[in-house]
């Protein structure tokens, strides 16, 4: 057994509504066979850290973050990836705070997860003036994502580059572009050295 990290709603459930819910809470414990994709319902889903947990939440489950729970668990973990851990069984132990994150943290570490994945020298050029804050223009970033949305569709990596483009252009949309560009890095030819853990603690910095 170890301590992975799971998000609920307000309700304590995840997929409310659905045939699979599950309700949750202090010491519940739900199991699953561990079949299929991680994506599937074989699953049960959860975060090696907590930072992950809410960086990547509009981009898996997509909670409402000013009402969702995060929860401190105990599993058995069946499968891992750079995003999210696949366990078959899940106990709840206690319900802990959220971190929380500046609009710049979630353009950060979008950045900062995409220049690990894509080295395209134009995107590293920007992304470098990005983080050194020497250039944090719309106009730059708009830049940056016109040039990757034509070529957006070619692999993960260009996905990735894609969104955190467009997080840096579009702050109202960050929280949702950075969780894209980690998803999509993670999914990377590049990608099996990609520790978001680190990264995420390094956004924190901005």
């Amino acid at each position: 057994m170890e301590t992975v990290y799971k998000l609920t709603n307000k309700d304590s459930k995840t997929r409310a509504g659905c045939y699979n819910e599950k309700q949750w809470g202090q010491n519940v414990t739900h199991t699953e066979p561990g079949a299929k994709e991680l994506c599937g319902p074989g699953w049960l889903h959860a975060y090696a850290s907590p930072l992950l947990a809410v960086l990547l939440n509009k981009a898996h489950a997509n909670f409402d973050e000013s009402t969702m729970q995060l929860w401190e668990c105990e599993a058995e973990v069946g499968l891992r990836k750079a995003d999210k851990i696949g366990c078959t069984k899940i106990t709840t132990i206690r319900q802990i705070s959220l971190p929380s994150f500046t609009t710049v943290q979630r353009q950060a570490f979008a950045i900062l997860v995409t220049k690990q994945v894509y080295k395209e020298s134009s995107f590293q050029v920007w992304s470098d003036n990005w983080l050194s804050n020497k250039d944090r223009s719309v106009t730059a970033a708009s830049a940056a994502y016109a040039a990757t949305n034509a070529t957006c569709a070619a692999n993960a990596a260009t996905n990735a580059a894609y969104a955190a483009a467009y997080a840096a252009a579009y702050a109202a949309n960050a929280a949702y572009a950075a969780a894209y560009a980690a998803t999509r890095a993670a999914r990377a030819a590049n990608a099996a050295n990609l520790d978001l853990i680190a990264i995420a603690q390094e956004a924190l910095k901005y």
